[in-house]
């Protein structure tokens, strides 16, 4: 009797068929280990990444890829400080990938802006405002503003309100009380705002919880 061979041709179309069927395809491996490795890549390859299929798609929007993006990029590709809108654990999928896609992106030539126009009143003192040109602070976030007023005083107020009046809402008084007359004011005042020593030293924190304002003033002597 004797065996009948195969043609060598046959034979690799064998082994590749073997092949073929020991194969992993994508679908095959488990979501968390694609979060992590989608995870690693850089936020431009994220978005690629997305329109791959489906499934992509749906790994690529994960809160936990763009949580894994922004912690490795804090401090590094994105600046300290840097606050987010809300406390880091509160901060869904979408706002940490908005977060990391508005710093690394390139500016457009043209930035739509919406403006608001508020009339400052004094607030329930009624005093007249008089903020004092170069003490007048946008905290970051961009809702509300710090201001330094000639009566020694510092005050904030939302831009958040409705649009209309804004009531500057007193701070910090006046070292002669929070309504001091105008021949109490000081001659001098300098106020300044640290924003970022605070995180600098709980880099664990990612929103404002506080800040520093130091004010000094100056008062003439009478005779």
């Amino acid at each position: 009797m004797t065996q009948k061979r195969l043609p060598r041709y046959q034979k690799d179309r064998i082994t590749s068929k073997q092949f073929t069927s020991q194969v992993t395809v994508l679908s095959d491996i488990p979501a968390e280990v694609l979060i992590i490795i989608v995870g690693m890549s850089e936020w431009d390859d994220v978005l690629r990444i997305r329109k791959t299929n489906q499934l992509l798609n749906k790994i690529s929007s994960c809160r936990e890829v763009w949580l894994a993006i922004y912690l490795r990029y804090m401090g590094i590709r994105i600046a300290r400080p840097y606050f987010l809108p809300k406390p880091l654990n509160q901060c869904s999928a979408s706002e940490l990938e908005k977060a990391v896609v508005n710093w690394e992106a390139s500016w457009p030539n043209i930035i739509q802006t919406k403006r608001r126009i508020h009339e400052i009143s004094g607030g329930s003192s009624g005093e007249r405002p008089v903020p004092i040109h170069g003490h007048i602070v946008l905290v970051p976030g961009g809702r509300w503003v710090l201001a330094g007023l000639k009566n020694g005083s510092v005050s904030y107020l939302d831009l958040n309100s409705p649009l209309g009046t804004v009531a500057l809402q007193l701070l910090i008084a006046s070292p002669r009380g929070p309504q001091p007359a105008r021949k109490d004011w000081p001659s001098q005042f300098r106020v300044t705002y640290d924003f970022a020593s605070e995180q600098e030293e709980s880099p664990q924190d990612h929103d404002m919880k506080a800040f520093r304002v130091a004010v000094a003033t100056y008062y003439s002597p009478t005779l």
